[in-house]
This record gives C-alpha cells, sequence and structure tokens, in this order.
C-alpha cells in the first residue's frame, strides 16, 4: 500500500517535509524549515536548545516525530535508545531553507540526494555559516566522552574526531530505491539545481513540483518538467503565489537595474539574494551594460567557486568584471601598513584564505577611490560596511529582494532604512520578482498535467486549488494518505 504523509508545507509556505512509503520503503521528499512555526518562538538570537537534543524541536512542532530518521547523539541526549534506519533517503529539490536545512538534525547513514549543485550549494552554506551551525553535508558528533590519549579518564569529543561525511548521493538521471524509480527533473527556480520529482510507484506516477517558475534564465527547464509530468496520477504541487495573477520576469528585472545603474553616477549598492544566481546574471550584466565591475562578497565567491567545480554556468570569480570585496575582521589588521601576511591571515577564516592574495580582490579604499566604477551587493548585514565605504552623495541603493510580509522583516527593514537614511540613500529603489509561478501559470502546470488527484502544499491558499484536478486533496499534517 503506498501512502503519503505531509509534515511540513501544509498551509504555509516552505517547511516541506513529505514521506512517500510502501511497506518497508520510505521516502522523504525535502526536509526544510517551517520560518511560519520557527519564528513563532525563536529569532536569529533566540534558538532551540542543543543540550535538550531534539527536545525543543519536538516540543514546539519544529519537527515530527518520525521513527528512524534522527541522530542518535542527539536523540540519546534525551534519553532515547538507539533506533535502526528506517528511511532509505531524502530526495531534495534544491537548497533553500524551507526545503533542505533541517537535514543537519538526520542521521548520517541517512542518504541525502540532490543535484550536484544543490550538494555544492550545501556544503558552501556549511562551511561559510558564520553563528549557527548546519551540519548539511559533514556530521559532527555530539555530546560523546573519549578516552584521554593518556589513559587517565574521559574528555569531551572535538576537532575532526567528531566529524563524519553523510551519504551524499548525486542525482543524475533515475534512481531505484526499492518499489520506487524515482527521476529528478530539472526546473528553473532562484537557485542553481532545483528540480521536481517523477516517482513510479505500485500505486501509479506521483509528480512532486518542487518550487519553480516559467520565466529567468532557465524557464525552458519547467516546461520541460510539465510534459515529463503529463498523465500523471497524483500531483503534489506547490502554490505560493496561487493568489497572484501576475509576475516581473527576470528579463525585465535585469533591464530595470541596468537602467537604474545608468543613471547613477556614484557607487552602486544592490541587495539581491546571497544564492540566486538568476538574479546574479542579472546585475553582473546590469554592470557590464554600464561598464562596471560587480563587487560580491567573499561567501558568495566561494559559492561561486564551488558551482565552478561542477561547471555551472555561473560568473568566474576570475572575470574581469568581477571584483571580490574583502572587509576588515576580527583584529580590522587589513589596510594596515606593515602587517606580515601570517597576522593578516589570522583575521579571517579558513574558507576565506583563498582570497587575500586573489587578483580580483578589492578592499573599501578600493571603492572609495573609484566610487563609479562599481557596483557592490551589500545586504542588511553588510550595513557596517557603509561606515568604511562612505558612499559619496549620487549614489544608490537598490532593494532586489522579496517586500517584507512578516514582523521580523519589517523590523529588518526598517533597520535598513534607518542605515540608508544616515548615508543619504534613502529610500532606495525596488525592483524584484519572484522564485515562484503565479496563479496563471499554476493552473497552466495542472491543466497540462492533468492528474487524477493534486496535491497542494507550500501554501497559504490551498482553497484556491478547487477546480484544478479531478480531485484535489487538502493535506493535514502528520496524517496519512493512501495513494
Amino acid at each position: 500500500m503506498v501512502s503519503l504523509t505531509c509534515y511540513g508545507g501544509v498551509n504555509e509556505i516552505g517547511g516541506n517535509k513529505i514521506l512517500l512509503e510502501d511497506g518497508k520503503c520510505r521516502l522523504l521528499f525535502d526536509f526544510g524549515m517551517s520560518f511560519k512555526t520557527a519564528f513563532k518562538y525563536f529569532d536569529e538570537f533566540m534558538q532551540p536548545r542543543p543540550l535538550n537534543g531534539l527536545g525543543d524541536w519536538f516540543e514546539l512542532g519544529l519537527l515530527p516525530q518520525v521513527k528512524g530518521i534522527y541522530r542518535q547523539d542527539y536523540r540519546g541526549q534525551m534519553g532515547l535508545a538507539e533506533e535502526p534506519l528506517d528511511c532509505q533517503g531524502v530526495f531534495l529539490s534544491h537548497a533553500h531553507a524551507d526545503h533542505a536545512s533541517y537535514v543537519h538534525h538526520l542521521r548520517p547513514d541517512l542518504p541525502i540526494y540532490g543535484t550536484p549543485a544543490t550538494l555544492k550549494i550545501m556544503e558552501s552554506v556549511q562551511e561559510t555559516a558564520a553563528n549557527t551551525p548546519l551540519e548539511l553535508t559533514v556530521f559532527k558528533k555530539n555530546f560523546e566522552f573519549v578516552p584521554n590519549k593518556k589513559g587517565d579518564g574521559v574528555r569531551r569529543i572535538k576537532g575532526e574526531e567528531r566529524e563524519t561525511p553523510r551519504v551524499l548521493r548525486q542525482l543524475k538521471g533515475k534512481v531505484e530505491v526499492g518499489d520506487f524509480e524515482v527521476e529528478p527533473v530539472p526546473v528553473n527556480h532562484s537557485l542553481h539545481g532545483a528540480s521536481g520529482f517523477i516517482v513510479d510507484t505500485p500505486a501509479g506516477k506521483v509528480a512532486y513540483t518542487g518550487d519553480l517558475r516559467f520565466h529567468g534564465y532557465g524557464g525552458h527547464l519547467t516546461e520541460n518538467f510539465v510534459k515529463r509530468a503529463k498523465g500523471a496520477k497524483w500531483l503534489i504541487m506547490e502554490g505560493t503565489r496561487i493568489d497572484s495573477e501576475g509576475t516581473m520576469k527576470e528579463e525585465e528585472v535585469c533591464s530595470q537595474i541596468t537602467d537604474m545603474v545608468g543613471d547613477c553616477k556614484k557607487i552602486v549598492l544592490v541587495n539581491w539574494p546571497l544564492r540566486d544566481t538568476d538574479r546574479l546574471w542579472s546585475v553582473y550584466n546590469a554592470a557590464k551594460k554600464n561598464d562596471r565591475k560587480l563587487v560580491i562578497s567573499t561567501k558568495q565567491a566561494y559559492l561561486l567557486d564551488k558551482l565552478a567545480e561542477i561547471g555551472a554556468d555561473v560568473p568566474s570569480t576570475n572575470d574581469e568584471r568581477i571584483r571580490i570585496f574583502l572587509t576588515r575582521k576580527s583584529w580590522g589588521l587589513l589596510g594596515r601598513e606593515g602587517i606580515p601576511p601570517e597576522l593578516l591571515a589570522g583575521d579571517y577564516k579558513g574558507w576565506e584564505l583563498q582570497y587575500l592574495e586573489h587578483k580580483n580582490v578589492v578592499t573599501y579604499k578600493d571603492l572609495q577611490g573609484s566610487p563609479s566604477e562599481y557596483v557592490l551587493r551589500c545586504d542588511f548585514f553588510d550595513m557596517t560596511e557603509l561606515i568604511d565605504i562612505r558612499p559619496p552623495e549620487g549614489s544608490r541603493y537598490i532593494h532586489s529582494v522579496v517586500e517584507p510580509f512578516s514582523d521580523e522583516m519589517f523590523i529588518d527593514r526598517e533597520k535598513v532604512d534607518n542605515w540608508l537614511k544616515h548615508f543619504g540613500l534613502y529610500p532606495g529603489i525596488t525592483t524584484h520578482c519572484s522564485g515562484h509561478a503565479p496563479g496563471p501559470d499554476l493552473r497552466r502546470i495542472a491543466k497540462e498535467i492533468a492528474p487524477e488527484h493534486l496535491i497542494p502544499v507550500h501554501t497559504e491558499h490551498p482553497e484556491m486549488f478547487k477546480g484544478l484536478a479531478e480531485n484535489v486533496a487538502f493535506p493535514e499534517v502528520g496524517k496519512k494518505m493512501v495513494l
């Protein structure tokens, strides 16, 4: 008997956790963070207590109590006995936090399937994480004592001895797991490597869209997914923007940013999502058409270098139009006279060291000296750099991110506005488009695939899917649906 259970993404945007099972074979599709639930209790500076293992997460409904999938170091911290692995794989549609970040809580022997780009992005996220640890590709054991080398007592496990690589499996074609055959099909979203899935099961074909859109620089991928999914018996479909009748396209955003840069005589600051490679291309092309150089952070440079390892279509950090912004950190030694390289290196983390001598590195002094030559990525966490850069009169700030829709986002936007006012950049200009298809496109997807049963997820308006298929089944959190 094939069944499906949604443990997230129900009446909310994100948090997808979908369990497909048949007898002894159990597969998870996505295992992401529910922003809606998490922000009810926590924020950036208040997080669940690691000392309680999974206890805080279970208590507040942030994680489902599913057997055989969680890491034993956290379970043991709660006094729970070890249990056997009872899941054959987690298939990730893409690497956004609301689909992938809770992989951190899963046991290391549970196979994680993702496209090469998805796994590279997760590797980059783990290695460059600033505050909260995210063990997405390398598992780090906690709460274990080991014997001292001298044999006198025990000590806490530490360093590399904590590390175990997760079981990561690149998706490059169909995968057979038990009675299921899973086919990843690329789609366009707002970061590299996104895919939907088509699963052949004993109950018929199941299609899962993941997150998708038709525009952008890979819109043809989504068109192909729709063709491949035609005739699916069950369609699990994202509906982020089912209530929206239109959308701006990525190509239009690129055109607008190009004009905005062209109208500015000084430095242009742009905020766009760090891992949105479509938007990166848009801003890159806008800078190029205006004979400027695009300045990115070391974190974004590291992501590009990781994606370059698999031949992804992203700008090279060696490109003559790319510059890497090296900021002052720790002791603030950058820019001081007479500082030996080995002392300067102490201000930076291991993954950043490769950029200290990179040919395309710039500092705040370069931006100060020739402000009209650059377009700089600058988000909320970069605002303090404005104190060093001191953007001159005539500079411009472009918001190329989603407009605030939660209390936390409104608070952050107010802080950004205060910075912009302080430096004479307020209110900035907004141009943005979504990574999700609007209502008309979603209705077209449903019509062309023509499933017998449609299950809306990743939406706050599931009722708007009524009539889009012969049968529309509304999932309930933790309730099994027999296919």
